[in-house]
């Protein structure tokens, strides 16, 4: 198995110590009981990966000293999977985001629908980086998730690439197999983002302006899915998705 995963900002080269941040000490020394001479593996959510090893010497402010042994850079993967989704009540945007992160995320952004109006207050950037930091230390996934500014359903349909594929989950639309079936491999998208709406629906105005738009409609099959668990299952289908048209 590969040796656990903690992040740091800046990762120095070959050869060279750096610091590992307090908190990151306490997970490291207390939750998975490393000490000093073990070998832990540390990304920077950009794409550097590198296998250090744990030293004895702190900081004053908590920080243990740790030296790089191999350090490399990782390739985003492409396409690229966007998750344009409503907000889940309450805490379940934890949950959102932690599964869809683990699931194959590059990037998520908040919808604004009819039934679901965002607000402000509802927009937490520094907790929502801590729940993609946990969830890609746990995938061992190399690039944070980034966190777009929101829009509404018109905004989005309008700013569709030339290359992207979007999908809008909604009941009665294809199935999943059949979508893929009927897709041209060799298209190859950039980009391939999932719209999600609010639990009450996306509106009939905004259903006909994502029929107009020429956006196929995904039903997740039968069941109505909580807004968090829609959103990881079509990441994890994005994923597959994103391999087919590579393969």
């Amino acid at each position: 198995m590969d040796a656990a995963w903690f992040y740091m900002e800046s990762i120095p080269g070959h050869g060279e110590t750096a610091w590992l941040q307090r908190d990151e000490v306490r997970h490291a020394t207390s939750s998975r009981r490393l000490s000093s001479d073990d070998t832990i593996t540390l990304f920077d959510g950009r794409g550097t990966v590198a296998r250090a090893i744990l030293g004895r010497q702190r900081d004053p402010d908590g920080g243990l000293e740790v030296r790089i042994e191999s350090i490399e850079l990782r390739n985003e993967p492409v396409p690229l999977i966007e998750l344009v989704s409503a907000m889940p009540k309450g805490d379940r945007i934890t949950t959102m985001l932690d599964g869809a992160a683990q699931a194959g995320m590059s990037e998520f952004r908040p919808l604004d629908c009819e039934h679901g109006r965002l607000n402000s207050s509802s927009i937490r950037h520094q907790r929502w980086r801590r729940v993609l930091l946990s969830a890609c230390k746990q995938s061992r996934r190399p690039h944070v998730p980034r966190v777009l500014e929101s829009m509404d359903v018109s905004s989005r349909l309008a700013s569709v690439g030339e290359d992207e594929l979007l999908l809008a989950l909604h009941p009665g639309g294809i199935g999943f197999t059949d979508l893929m079936q009927g897709l041209d491999a060799s298209a190859r998208p950039s980009r391939i983002s999932m719209m999600i709406g609010p639990e009450g629906g996306f509106s009939q105005g905004e259903l006909d302006e994502i029929t107009a738009a020429g956006v196929q409609c995904v039903d997740l099959g039968e069941g109505i899915l909580r807004i968090e668990i829609a959103a990881i299952i079509s990441c994890a289908l994005a994923a597959q998705l994103a391999c087919w048209s590579t393969g």
